[in-house]
């Protein structure tokens, strides 16, 4: 999880999350940036998509697989690049002020 404008760098990791609320790869508010190249996400529970992010999110190479809930979720934020993602869905939500 990266927050406060911190940077979050994963390499071929193995994440698995089983509970609602629960992201693979996450970013919460005061953004930053996330770098993710590789490695398999998986999660089960509802409201729990593979990425959930605020901040600038790059993804390549990456398995993702979200079995309750949407693929990629990107709030107020920029998805910058997004290679090969098998996600099924893609939400972009505007943060609301």
């Amino acid at each position: 999880m990266t927050t406060g404008g911190g940077t979050m760098n994963a390499t071929d990791v193995t994440a698995e999350t089983q509970g609602n609320s629960s992201a693979a790869i996450r970013s919460d508010r005061g953004g930053g940036d996330v770098n993710v190249t590789g490695g398999y996400y998986t999660t089960a529970g509802t409201g729990s998509p593979a990425i959930y992010s605020t901040a600038d999110i790059s993804v390549q190479g990456a398995y993702l697989q979200s079995s309750a809930s949407q693929g990629v979720v990107v709030e107020g934020a920029e998805l910058r690049r997004a290679h090969r993602l098998p996600a099924h869905r893609i939400e972009h939500h505007e943060e609301q002020r």
